[in-house]
């Protein structure tokens, strides 16, 4: 079972960067001409860095300790990517049941989306066709989480040209590659997108620094899943 990272410290970095990692082949120069260059990764697979983790308190401490050991030998974990829509925002708390629309149904944050897979898109596959039932249209840039399952977590991919066909669907560039396939009607979640990674932790950052201060902070850098 892939469990989720926490959204409190000290998971809250004071810097955050998420970015596609590709695997390059280039050729030599030649003629004084720029060198061919092809990525060979299906590409690429997404890497986040967590700076400046803040640990301030014993218990915190003791969270990143743990984090440490049960993360140890590539278990895998879901990591929120964090960052908000810009016409709304990730709603973490509401005075309806569901805690992202109000009674009536209406969102509460007007980014929130609710949307899903509308035709069959393929293991591999760079392009799909999305439906919005309801909220905010699409926009480039966009990023969004396909659920894989219990054991394999999610896999994360974001938008890039985006094209409105009418009644509610959208024709859309993605990357990276689709990691599985998906049938009609499948959930997408643009609200709160995650992805499932590995701790990479080369130099023990998840381990926490103490300064002069005895302020301590933490650095978490984790690598996609792909399998």
């Amino acid at each position: 079972m892939v469990d989720r990272l926490p959204l409190d410290r000290p998971f809250r970095p004071a810097k955050l960067r998420w970015r596609l990692v590709d695997a390059r082949i280039e050729g030599p120069d030649s003629f004084g001409l720029p060198p061919d260059m092809v990525t060979t990764d299906g590409g690429g697979w997404w890497t986040a860095e967590f700076g400046e983790a803040p640990a301030m308190t014993p218990d915190e401490h003791m969270t990143l300790r743990a984090a440490a050991l049960q993360l140890r030998g590539g278990r895998r974990i879901d990591v929120p990517f964090l960052e908000q829509r810009p016409t709304g925002g990730l709603v973490t708390a509401a005075p309806a049941g569901d805690e992202l629309s109000f009674d009536d149904g209406v969102f509460i944050a007007p980014g929130l989306v609710t949307a899903e897979v509308e035709s069959t898109v393929g293991l591999r596959a760079d392009e799909m066709r999305i439906r919005v039932t309801s909220g905010a249209p699409l926009i480039g840039g966009d990023v969004f989480s396909l659920w894989r399952g219990p054991e394999l977590g999610s896999e994360l991919h974001a938008l890039g040209a985006v094209t409105a066909l009418g009644d509610d669907v959208w024709a859309v560039e993605i990357g990276p590659q689709m990691r599985q396939a998906y049938a009609p009607g499948t959930e997408i979640n643009f609200n709160d997108p995650h992805c499932a990674m590995r701790l990479v932790d080369p130099d023990g950052g998840l381990w926490p620094e103490f300064d002069r201060g005895w302020n301590p902070r933490a650095r978490l850098r984790f690598d996609e899943a792909v399998r």
